[in-house]
């Protein structure tokens, strides 16, 4: 809630870049003491420049390399979702696989490496998308 990924300043040049940024770890806590799993999922919102312009970075230009792993004491294997970009359709990033009838849970952390590829022309400016990461 309210985490910032600052993808830093970009030369305006005519020519397309990708910028490189990390998302804050996630910190999944699983007391549940079942046997059912768990995924969490991201959904990225188009970036729209500051101030109310009209230029818009498709949320597709950022793609993301997911990692997940448990604590110690943790009693299951996360495994992290499949690198590819982002958008509206939920992407994985990490989740635990049901028990098959044995109890999982604990403490996993969760993060992913970011890319940014910017368009060769867009007008200069700050812009700003909504990651929402989602847990069932």
């Amino acid at each position: 809630a309210g985490a910032e990924v600052n993808f830093g300043t970009i030369q305006l040049d005519g020519a397309s870049h990708d910028v490189h940024g990390t998302l804050n770890p996630i910190e999944v806590s699983d007391a549940r003491g079942g046997t059912a799993g768990w995924s969490l999922t991201g959904t990225l919102s188009d970036f729209t420049a500051a101030g109310g312009g009209t230029a818009v970075i498709p949320a597709g230009a950022v793609s993301w390399t997911p990692s997940c792993a448990a604590h110690s004491n943790a009693v299951g294997t996360p495994s992290a979702g499949a690198p590819g970009a982002l958008g509206a359709t939920p992407a994985g990033l990490c989740e635990l696989a049901s028990g098959g009838g044995q109890v999982v849970g604990g403490v996993f952390d969760a993060s992913a490496g970011l890319n940014l590829h910017t368009p060769a022309v867009i007008p200069g400016g700050n812009y700003a998308a909504t990651l929402t990461l989602s847990l069932s």
